[in-house]
């Protein structure tokens, strides 16, 4: 087995031309993997056995580790007393291949870390997700800073440099996110083209991670971040020399993590829409919830001074009573009386119902086309019933920003023609005195 010398991929012996790359090995010589005669340490032939000496490894020009054997005297009729060693699984200790080249595992040799490159540390995701939380993301700018530095280390040599982190904050701000997207599907296309370089399979793509992004806001950018520190890690193994690149391409897939992700999005989607609906559900209720106490239904108002829009410059139509309602029978006679309203509320009162403490509803607006300004007054008639004259009184500005009630307002010790004077009590509160 020898490795292609332009992009790493395994080859039989006997192939001269790379199937994946279509570079020819003829132009690169007879490699270590085809050499006879003894190799040793500093790639130089010797005609002397070597007796009883530890096994030494060098990098070959495929890209493998070649393992000069010990061997005995009665070991001179061989055709070669070295041997190449390809490692196939993952316990093989690329530590100590390492120790001896300087560098990380190279397929075409000119990959890797090699000597004095510093180890790219591993990435966690699950680390930079809990601490950008707590962190209010100072420490998710700061882990992607460090990020870029890797994956320039990890692919250099390609021609391309990834753009200082910070920067592509100020672009992405600058763009609306534009350039955000832009810098994710470059970088995950850039560590595609990087892996076969080590060997390394880099399965996705930049429309893949650039779709997550856009089709599944969010969740789409987590899964994006996951991918690229796996796919990173993966490569880092390789270029340290910790892991071969046979063993980091066994089941290698995202597949599963991307449908988890979408499984989630559709989830909290679903959620989202259910708690609106309940929300709404729940305001269209307290619309039409009867006012507490001994009133009645209010036909276009909520119990108490609450706010629910903002005030125009005139009433809003809509919060009007229907005037086809017909308010419930009273038992007894009714007596018109008329009395001077004082307003001291502190707001102009554009509506004000006067209903019998045993009716169902308000009634009618009492004041008709009139409107009671702060400070003003106006002669109001008031039906008040002979056999049980209390009354229940509502005032309000006619927008729902303030509203004030009051319940059994006793009318049987006035007289036509006194004066009826309205404050606020409290909240939601009216008093009303007669002079």
């Amino acid at each position: 087995m020898k490795y292609c010398q332009n992009c790493g991929n395994p080859l039989e012996n006997d192939v001269h031309q790379c199937p994946k790359c279509g570079v020819s090995q003829d132009a690169f010589g007879t490699s270590s993997n085809e050499a006879s005669g003894y190799a040793s340490q500093d790639n130089t032939f010797s005609s002397e056995p070597v007796i009883n000496e530890a096994p030494t490894f060098s990098s070959d020009s495929s890209g493998g580790f070649e393992q000069t054997q010990s061997v005995h005297a009665n070991a001179q009729d061989n055709a070669t007393y070295g041997a190449t060693y390809q490692p196939d699984n993952a316990n093989y200790n690329y530590n100590q291949a390492q120790s001896n080249n300087g560098g990380g595992y190279s397929p075409n040799g000119n990959m890797g870390g090699g000597a004095g490159a510093r180890k790219i540390e591993k990435r966690s995701f699950w680390k930079f997700f809990l601490l950008s939380m707590i962190t209010f993301n100072i420490y998710g700018i700061y882990y992607m800073y460090t990020w870029t530095e890797d994956v320039n280390a990890l692919c250099e040599g390609d021609g391309k440099k990834s753009l200082n982190f910070i920067i592509v904050l100020l672009l992405s701000m600058v763009t609306f996110g534009i350039y955000g997207l832009y810098w994710y599907y470059v970088q995950t296309e850039r560590l595609k083209e990087c892996g076969p370089k080590h060997g390394v399979k880099v399965l996705d793509s930049g429309v893949q991670n650039l779709l997550l992004l856009l089709l599944l806001p969010a969740i789409g950018s987590l899964l994006v971040v996951y991918i690229l520190f796996d796919n990173t890690n993966r490569l880092a193994a390789v270029y340290n020399g910790e892991a071969s690149p046979e063993s980091v391409n066994v089941n290698y897939s995202h597949k599963t993590a991307i449908i988890i992700g979408i499984v989630v999005y559709v989830v909290l989607f679903v959620l989202w829409g259910v708690w609106m609906a309940i929300m709404g559900i729940m305001g269209a209720l307290m619309a039409t919830d009867p006012l507490s106490g001994g009133g009645g239904l209010d036909p276009g108002f909520s119990a108490g001074g609450g706010s629910s829009s903002d005030p125009a410059t005139e009433p809003d139509p809509a919060t009007e009573p229907d005037p086809s309602e017909e308010p419930a029978p009273v038992s007894g006679d009714l007596e018109a009386r008329t009395y001077t309203v004082v307003n001291e509320t502190g707001m102009d009162v554009f509506y004000m119902y006067a209903s019998p403490v045993n009716q169902d509803t308000w009634g009618d607006d009492i004041l008709g086309d009139e409107i009671l300004y702060d400070g003003d007054s106006l002669e109001i008639t008031f039906m008040v019933p002979t056999d049980d004259p209390f009354l229940d009184v509502q005032v309000t500005d006619g927008f729902d920003d303030e509203m004030y009630e009051t319940y059994y307002v006793d009318f049987s010790t006035s007289n036509p023609g006194d004066t009826i004077t309205l404050k606020v009590a409290g909240e939601g509160e009216l008093l009303v005195t007669f002079n």
